[in-house]
């Protein structure tokens, strides 16, 4: 995210002749307990640009998802969505209608739960197993496995599976982007499957996508396509 708004930043001052920064403060996430709040939270970022004075009802806010969940437009192609909940979003998101935000209960920044919970996630970040443990995303019913995207990739660059773990050069990044297209793992797990830490898999990810690696491309999606097929 960081590199995202940076980036943005930087176009957005270009393109209308400013300087400095765009947001008024920096990205942040919230550990939520998801008994207590995970609900309450959801409906309650339909109605922040109305508590924000900057829309008179959730699905009148243009870069709200709200309209497209509740099946008063077409999805988007870039919102991933289980698709219409018609009535039934509406209803729920009307019941937090003039509600506080949620977020108002967050605790040093950072937890949304309660005293229990805090402790728990508290002990959990501390130790860092969590970094193994979150997933970018759900499974999908399309999701490819790492040895079949390894297999994939040894074929195509005439090598064998074990060396995309020592070696490193383009096969490597071509199976850390494939990972991170077709899988839900986190970056750490995938690191691990390639012999890298977690910073080389965002790095490799930004060499195809804006760097020394950008002519992989066609070929990456090819493949990935292909893979994607056997599914």
């Amino acid at each position: 995210m960081r590199s995202l708004i940076g980036r943005y930043t930087q176009l957005f001052n270009r393109r209308y002749g400013r300087e400095g920064r765009l947001f008024e403060g920096r990205f942040r996430s919230v550990l939520v307990q998801k008994e207590a709040y995970l609900r309450d939270l959801a409906r309650s970022i339909a109605w922040s640009p109305v508590r924000e004075g900057l829309a008179r009802r959730p699905e009148g806010w243009r870069w709200s998802s709200f309209a497209a969940i509740a099946g008063e437009i077409s999805t988007p192609r870039w919102l991933e969505s289980d698709g219409p909940q018609g009535s039934a979003y509406r209803r729920f998101v009307a019941g937090g209608s003039g509600a506080p935000s949620p977020l108002e209960n967050v605790v040093n920044s950072v937890y949304l739960g309660d005293a229990r919970f805090v402790r728990k996630a508290k002990a959990l970040l501390a130790s860092g197993a969590f970094r193994k443990k979150v997933r970018r995303r759900s499974r999908l019913s399309g999701d490819v496995g790492l040895r079949e995207i390894r297999a994939t990739v040894a074929r195509e660059w005439g090598v064998q599976p074990a060396s995309l773990r020592r070696h490193g050069g383009e096969p490597k990044v071509a199976g850390i982007y494939l990972a991170r297209k077709l899988t839900p793992l986190s970056n750490v797990e995938i690191g691990e499957a390639f012999g890298v830490g977690e910073a080389r898999v965002s790095s490799a990810m930004r060499q195809v996508r804006e760097g020394s690696k950008r002519s992989l491309i066609p070929r990456l999606e090819e493949l990935r396509m292909e893979l994607a097929r056997r599914r």
